[in-house]
């Protein structure tokens, strides 16, 4: 896995079949869903946040492969309310931290979120979402992905 961090087979290379097998990874990796105190709007712009305008920090982890899977996990979980269908709950349990690590990738990409290491910079700079990852965890729910147009 170090071999390929980075790459576009970096997924191929974990041969996940399963959202069971891609929880076991990530509960492994000792990542645990954030918990739903905490709310996007400390993510926000600074002219967006809160009333007083204080800066929050956030503490976000971030591995490459682990943050793919994330925003991957936000997008299914975004196109699955559109379309109104229900949200599996091995989805649901990452909805928090896959919104959030969209959300920090966002930030970082149009530089509103400061970091302070270079590696993180690196990472956050190359996370894309991966449409054969997305086309995995909907075939792990069942469903069939239609590529949008």
């Amino acid at each position: 896995l170090e071999a390929f961090q980075g790459t576009q087979y970096l997924m191929e290379v974990m041969d996940v079949n399963s959202l069971d097998e891609m929880n076991e990874f990530i509960r492994l990796h000792k990542l645990k869903p954030l918990p739903p105190q905490l709310t996007l709007e400390n993510w926000l712009p600074a002219d967006q946040r809160n009333p007083s305008q204080t800066q929050a920090e956030g503490v976000l982890p971030v591995d490459y492969g682990i943050s793919t899977f994330m925003i991957c996990i936000d997008h299914v979980i975004v196109q699955l309310q559109n379309a109104g269908r229900e949200v599996p709950q091995q989805l649901e349990s990452w909805q928090l931290h896959a919104a959030f690590t969209r959300h920090a990738v966002e930030l970082y990409k149009t530089g509103e979120l400061e970091i302070i290491s270079d590696q993180v910079a690196t990472i956050l700079s190359s996370i894309e979402l991966s449409i054969p990852l997305v086309a995995n965890i909907y075939r792990w729910i069942g469903l069939e992905y239609l590529e949008e147009a």
